[in-house]
């Protein structure tokens, strides 16, 4: 609305009067006392000639904003986009955790049976029982939280989706493996990485729109140009409106100099290049933190691989300490304690 509200200064200004007037002269005041109707029609219309660029400038502006307006709008869809799908991989991820959780717990559960047997059997003293037991309860507990998290995260998810919290219960309620991602980065040119981010393109045609601004401001400081004029009918008879001999018609070219303003427009014009500079600072500043953001993000990913696989190997060995140790406890030939360390070491890889 904006923009076309500019551009249309490019136009001239039409109107179409069209009139009626009835007078009549006082009896007592005239010796001659008179009445009067008068009837027009007609087309009056006046144009400023964009001469040196004011308008066309003042156009440029309005389109860079609007420009800009979509790259925000795409900037929002973006943030949604991530945000929805942050959020399902959490909710996955959430819905893992709670897999491996019972997992453990009926390892652990596993683990106190062995330890009640032994006892009743009195090969282990009770003191295994009760550690076994205290350490599936320290499990056990953690269960409810987990499952709370992944409820919320699926309400969160069902909201930024424009659902109600529980409309994706019964499709995303069961647990399935977490998304995968590729294990190519493409980058590609650092340029094209940063000209794909609608973040960047919005504050660039934010500072295009405000340079366009300079020129016109600069446009006042020299003359503008008007053309006025008029074309219609004027008739006291009705009838004779619109006859040849009640046309009227008036051109009225007009030349407007500034001469002087007390150095208001000059100041006007360096409010614009400060205002530009601004928009160059922040266009700069945006560059900056999107490819440190970049960057980080590439470090990132490549550190978390290596976690992750360090955090599998955790995993692997640990799973077969547990196995060991089941075993040698069986035999009488280790610790129950050992045991039991090893499962709460797993349970957290």
């Amino acid at each position: 609305f904006i923009r076309r509200q500019v551009a249309v200064q490019n136009l001239p200004d039409v109107n179409g009067p069209v009139g009626y007037s009835r007078s009549r002269d006082s009896k007592n005041a005239s010796p001659f006392p008179f009445n009067i109707e008068s009837y027009s029609l007609g087309l009056d219309m006046v144009w400023e000639l964009d001469l040196f660029g004011r308008i066309r400038r003042s156009v440029e502006s309005a389109d860079a904003r609007l420009q800009a307006d979509v790259e925000d709008y795409r900037d929002v869809l973006t943030a949604l986009q991530a945000e929805v799908g942050l959020t399902y991989v959490q909710l996955r991820t959430t819905q893992r955790r709670v897999v491996l959780l019972q997992e453990n717990i009926a390892l652990q559960r596993s683990s106190r049976d062995l330890a009640k047997a032994r006892f009743e059997t009195q090969v282990a003293p009770e003191l295994d029982l009760f550690q076994a037991e205290s350490n599936l309860a320290n499990t056990e507990a953690q269960l409810p939280g987990l499952q709370l998290e992944a409820a919320r995260t699926m309400h969160r998810l069902a909201v930024l989706l424009g659902e109600h919290a529980g409309a994706l219960r019964e499709q995303l309620g069961e647990a399935t493996p977490i998304p995968e991602v590729s294990d190519s980065i493409a980058v590609g040119i650092p340029a094209d990485l940063l000209r794909r981010r609608p973040d960047i393109r919005q504050v660039e045609r934010q500072l295009a729109a405000q340079t366009a601004l300079i020129g016109a401001a600069e446009a006042q400081l020299y003359p503008s140009l008007s053309l006025a004029g008029a074309l219609g009918f004027t008739s006291f008879k009705f009838d004779r409106l619109l006859r040849s001999n009640s046309r009227r018609y008036s051109v009225s070219p007009g030349l407007n100099f500034n001469v002087f303003d007390g150095g208001r427009t000059r100041a006007a014009v360096d409010e614009e290049r400060s205002l530009t500079e601004q928009a160059r600072l922040a266009f700069d500043n945006t560059v900056l933190l999107a490819i440190e953001e970049a960057e980080n993000a590439i470090v990132s990913i490549r550190r978390e691989r290596e976690r992750r696989d360090a955090l599998q190997r955790v995993v692997t060995a640990t799973k077969r300490s547990v196995e060991l140790s089941r075993e040698l406890y069986k035999q009488g030939l280790r610790n129950f304690q050992n045991g039991l360390d090893a499962e709460r070491t797993l349970s957290g890889a």
